[in-house]
C-alpha cells in the first residue's frame, strides 16, 4: 500500500511540474494553448530524465575492475605464438622500465565513476586518463608475426569493451585482421570471453532491498557460470582484494570503492 501511495505521490508531483511549465509557456511566454501543451511536454520529459538519471547516481556505487589475461594460454590458443617463443617476449617485457605501463605486465585496470551509456565517466587507472565508455585496446608490440605475400609484420591488440550481453574482452589475429576493411569496423575483433551485466548489478542498487538483492546475485551467478566464469572465494584475510572472477583464458577481480 505505502508502495501504491508512493507512486501516486511521484505522480502527482510531475503533473503539477507540467502544469507549471505550462501555465509559464500560456501566460508568460504568450504561446498558443497548442505550443504550450507541446512545449510543456519535452520541458516534462528532460525534466524527468534529469530526474531519474540524478536518482540512479546516487544509488551507484563506483568500482574498480582488473583484468588480468592468462597470457601463455591466450596467445598460444589463438595461434599468436609458440610455447617457446613466451620467454623472448618476457625478455623484451624486461628491458621496459618498471613505471612503463604495459599490457602485458599489468592487464587492464579501470575504475567506473559515473553509469553508462548516457553520461558515463570511467577512469584508466594504469594510463590515467579518463573516457566516457568501456573501449579499450592495447597493441602488443612485444609480438610481430609476418603476413603472408606481404613485407608487413603484424602486432596483436588486446581489448575490452561493450557489447550487445556485456564487456567483451578479446584479441585480433592475423585471420582477423584480414576480414576487416577499415580500422573502425571492428571486424578484426575477436570476442574471447563476456563479463555479463549482470556482474555490476548490485552495484548500480546499492540501497536495494534485501529481496532485490538475493535475485539479483542468483542472476549473476547464472550469468557468469554460462559464460565460463568461475567465482572464487573470497579471502578473509584480504577483505580490499573484493570479488574475483576466473575464466579459462582470464582473471578479473572487482571491488567497490
Amino acid at each position: 500500500m505505502r508502495y501504491l501511495f508512493d507512486f501516486c505521490k511521484q505522480i502527482l508531483k510531475l503533473l503539477v511540474i507540467a502544469g507549471i511549465f505550462y501555465a509559464i509557456l500560456r501566460y508568460i511566454g504568450e504561446f498558443s494553448e497548442s505550443q504550450s501543451a507541446v512545449l510543456a511536454f519535452f520541458l516534462w520529459a528532460i525534466y524527468d530524465f534529469a530526474r531519474e538519471s540524478r536518482k540512479k547516481q546516487e544509488e551507484f556505487e563506483p568500482y574498480t575492475l582488473w583484468i588480468e589475461p592468462k597470457w601463455r594460454d591466450l596467445l598460444r590458443d589463438y595461434k599468436l605464438l609458440k610455447d617457446d617463443q613466451w620467454e623472448s617476449v618476457k625478455s623484451k617485457l624486461a628491458l621496459l622500465p618498471e613505471s612503463e605501463y604495459n599490457v602485458l605486465r599489468a592487464g587492464f585496470h579501470f575504475t567506473f565513476l559515473k553509469l553508462e551509456p548516457f553520461d558515463g565517466l570511467i577512469y584508466r587507472n594504469d594510463r590515467r586518463y579518463f573516457r566516457g565508455e568501456l573501449d579499450f585496446r592495447e597493441r602488443i608490440e612485444e609480438i610481430e608475426i609476418p603476413l603472408p605475400d606481404t613485407h608487413f609484420e603484424f602486432s596483436p591488440t588486446i581489448f575490452v569493451k561493450w557489447g550487445r550481453e556485456g564487456y567483451d574482452i578479446g584479441i585480433t589475429t592475423p585471420k582477423s585482421f584480414r576480414q576487416s576493411y577499415h580500422p573502425l569496423d571492428d571486424n578484426d575483433l575477436v570476442v574471447v570471453a563476456t563479463l555479463p551485466y549482470e556482474t555490476f548489478r548490485l552495484f548500480e542498487n546499492r540501497r536495494s532491498t534485501w529481496s532485490f538483492v538475493k535475485v539479483a546475485q542468483k542472476a549473476r551467478e547464472e550469468a557468469l557460470v554460462n559464460r565460463g566464469w568461475k567465482v572464487n572465494e573470497s579471502d578473509p584475510d584480504l577483505p580490499n582484494w573484493g570479488e574475483t572472477f576466473e575464466h579459462k583464458y582470464f582473471y578479473v577481480s572487482l571491488r567497490g570503492i
